[in-house]
């Protein structure tokens, strides 16, 4: 083998070990990858391109457009958007899913101001500055939800104006919800003369509306006019992706056609992955809402457990919301925050985000690290059931899913 074929060999085989290294300490970060998408493996020998109108197939058949549309229909009957009002697409990840809500926003009210909280995701700052939106910053509590007295606050010297408010149902930081209802009702008293409620779900969405009862107001019955939800993150498809769903009200879609693609414009992006439609469309059908659900349930489960872990050895921690993947702590030192792939938020906190597929021996590890104690003792009182909440340190497993790591 030449000397560039030996140098090649040696960085793919460096970067497998980087990732077999990082996969089961990815704490910090709520990419999950327990789904199995082996059966679709033959399908990468393909170009995928969902080019254009999901809903008009382009002039070549390398595509999964029909895929698409049913898992998108899934989608917005899950977030309950109006049969006859209801428009959606794959994305290429969350930050397209906000693009898209703000673009439509901005067209329905030219002369709106967007609201958004120090919490909002990092996109939406630069969407509001590339689109020349007029904006303010509203300060959440400090679990991240946002702060309502300041959002009237701001609402009133500009209550002449339409408001286009990006409501967080679950912050990259804390997972903290906003209240639509809270929302509207301040929009209501100000007297504004119209609204436009972009809601950013992208972890949070999906576990929430699966939930059988205490189902935060967020999705299109409630009052949303557009949801943007990630695919890598729920849905474990390893490439980044998402799913945006918006009402068309006031704007219809003004996609131009384009000749060479035979599909009209009427997408952010142009070209859009086929595999990740494919995959969302394995995972809702092949998988099934049940197998969903069980995953929801047992992140929260492995989220409690971490939480009543780190509490007792008393490491201030805490939860923004009740049904939340993620736990907020105190940072450990810098060497474990490396170790463990954590990151630390402007306020000073980290956290974990916990994910089906993860056992409670991997945060007794991760537990031991930081108070410098052997992992063997902690699984000792795990095992003497001094802790309220149960999660088998061997998850039940779906033959569809990955064995567990960790």
């Amino acid at each position: 083998m030449s000397e560039r074929g030996d140098d090649s060999r040696l960085a793919l085989a460096e970067l497998r070990r980087q990732l077999d290294q990082g996969r089961g300490r990815k704490l910090g970060f709520p990419g999950m990858d327990d789904i199995d998408y082996s059966p679709l493996a033959e399908f990468a020998a393909f170009e995928l391109n969902n080019i254009g109108d999901p809903y008009v197939d382009p002039v070549f058949s390398h595509h999964t457009k029909r895929f698409e549309r049913q898992v998108v229909s899934w989608f917005a009957d899950l977030f309950r958007a109006p049969p006859d009002d209801r428009w959606r697409y794959v994305t290429s990840g969350g930050t397209e899913c906000n693009q898209f809500g703000l673009r439509r926003a901005r067209n329905v009210y030219p002369d709106g101001v967007v609201y958004y909280t120090t919490a909002a995701h990092y996109s939406i700052k630069k969407i509001v500055e590339d689109y020349r939106m007029p904006s303010a910053q509203i300060h959440t509590d400090p679990r991240g939800e946002m702060d309502y007295a300041d959002f009237a606050r701001a609402v009133a010297p500009r209550r002449g104006r339409p408001a286009i408010v990006v409501l967080n149902v679950g912050t990259t930081t804390t997972e903290a919800v906003d209240n639509l209802g809270a929302v509207q009702d301040i929009l209501a008293a100000a007297g504004v003369p119209g609204h436009y409620i972009h809601v950013d779900a992208a972890l949070a969405g999906v576990p929430l509306a699966l939930l059988d009862q205490d189902r935060p107001p967020f999705d299109f019955v409630d009052g949303a006019h557009s949801i943007g939800v990630s695919s890598h993150k729920f849905f474990a498809t390893r490439e980044p992706g998402g799913v945006v769903l918006a009402t068309t009200g006031r704007c219809p879609m003004d996609g131009r056609a384009v000749a060479y693609t035979g599909s009209p414009d009427t997408t952010v992006s142009g070209s859009r992955n086929g595999m990740t439609a494919l995959k969302l469309w394995y995972c809702v059908f092949v998988l099934g809402v049940d197998v969903l659900r069980d995953r929801a349930r047992q992140a929260r489960a492995l989220a409690g457990y971490a939480l009543e872990q780190l509490e007792s050895v008393g490491w201030e921690a805490w939860q923004a919301q009740p049904h939340a993947f993620t736990v907020v702590f105190q940072p450990p030192p810098e060497e474990i925050m490396a170790r463990w792939e954590l990151s630390r938020d402007t306020a000073g906190w980290s956290k974990i985000v916990c994910k089906p597929g993860q056992s409670t021996d991997l945060i007794d590890q991760f537990v031991g690290d930081l108070i410098g104690q052997r992992v063997t003792s902690l699984t000792a009182r795990r095992n003497t059931g001094s802790h309220r909440v149960v999660v088998p340190s061997q998850p039940m497993r779906n033959p569809l899913l990955l064995p567990q790591s960790g």
